[in-house]
């Protein structure tokens, strides 16, 4: 994407701030609110060619009106329509030379298309030009998380949350680092205000649930477990088994066995494609020695992550169970040579 920038010399700061707006609105500036408003509204209400008629409207009546540009980019963004949303950039930039926005829209687009090395770049020239932005630290955090530089990434997530404390997304990224890293307390008081912020956060819950139960405290991981399970039965359309499968894990452990069975058999039916679910029923099962139906589900467990060690290691020792030595040596060679490497052992979940 240097093509955006290609009409600037590398060293033409000139045109920076030629977009500041003046404090009094003029009737144009004013009809392009208009038009900006309304085009929020419209897509609130999933009307989305007239949302981006309106977002154009705004652009052309407020050129230079950096939220104007930045809602009709993202709009593009969001709905992959890529060659518009360089479109309107690239107006951008020969409107007002190199800004923090253009890199930032930048940024936005690259990170959409998982070209994260780019977009970290982009990323790092917007907060050159202004260190403030929350939106720009969150993106940094999820590029490093990408990265699994996890220590960068809690310290950008980190600085997000202290710009806009009010978001509840930006505190479960910052959750989801921390119980990575093994800081369960704090990542524990980041769910409960990401919950505060929106208490219907399905996968806040279920991550609750897991800090509570790494810092023993199983009765209040129980409970956050069940609110989550609540919280997913309530909702329309396709479920998660993530809660399910992770409230029926602990019972497991808890050798509370035919509760936990009961559970997981509630998560492969909520998610027939839930790595977690298959995997800890399968390993439910070999353990009470119900073979053939281990095998189904840790046959799916091994499709949905075929990089995760420690299913080949159970199917090793299923296929032992049932005498197939020549099988069992290749599983347990599997997991060896897929254990080597550190990412292959860790759990992988569903919003990594």
């Amino acid at each position: 994407m240097r093509s955006i920038w290609a009409h600037q010399s590398d060293g033409d700061g000139g045109a920076r701030g030629a977009c500041s707006q003046s404090a009094q609105l003029g009737p144009y500036d004013r009809d392009a609110e208009q038009h900006h408003f309304r085009g929020h509204e419209l897509l609130l209400s999933s009307d989305e060619t007239r949302a981006e008629n309106e977002f154009r409207a705004a652009v052309a009546k407020g050129p230079k009106d950096e939220k104007h540009v930045r809602s009709l980019a993202l709009f593009y963004i969001a709905k992959g329509r890529y060659d518009e949303a360089i479109g309107v950039i690239t107006e951008h930039v020969k409107l007002c030379g190199i800004t923090a926005l253009g890199y930032e829209l930048e940024a936005e687009l690259l990170f959409q298309q998982k070209l994260y090395d780019p977009a970290l770049e982009a990323v790092l020239g917007s907060l050159k030009l202004h260190n403030h932005s929350a939106r720009m630290h969150q993106l940094l955090g999820l590029i490093y998380v990408v990265k699994r530089q996890d220590a960068a990434a809690a310290l950008e997530l980190r600085k997000a949350v202290e710009l806009d404390p009010n978001h509840a997304q930006t505190r479960y990224f910052l959750g989801r680092v921390l119980y990575t890293t093994g800081a369960y307390a704090e990542a524990r008081d980041q769910f409960l205000a990401c919950l505060k912020l929106h208490s219907g956060y399905r996968k806040a819950l279920e991550n609750l649930g897991l800090c509570y139960e790494a810092l023993q405290d199983y009765p209040n991981a129980t409970q956050a477990y069940l609110d989550a399970i609540a919280l997913e039965e309530r909702q329309a359309g396709p479920k998660h088994a993530e809660p399910y499968a992770f409230y029926g894990a602990m019972l497991a452990r808890s050798s509370e066995s035919e509760k936990a069975l009961s559970v997981l058999r509630e998560a492969v039916t909520a998610s027939s494609r839930s790595f977690v679910a298959n995997y800890h029923l399968g390993k439910l099962l070999l353990n009470l020695g119900r073979i053939e139906e281990a095998e189904r589900f840790l046959l799916a467990a091994a499709d949905l992550a075929p990089k995760f060690s420690r299913t080949y290691y159970l199917l090793g020792n299923l296929r032992q169970k049932q005498n197939r030595r020549p099988e069992a040596e290749r599983y347990f060679e599997m997991f060896k040579e897929f254990d080597r490497v550190t990412e292959n052992r860790v759990f992988p979940l569903t919003d990594r």
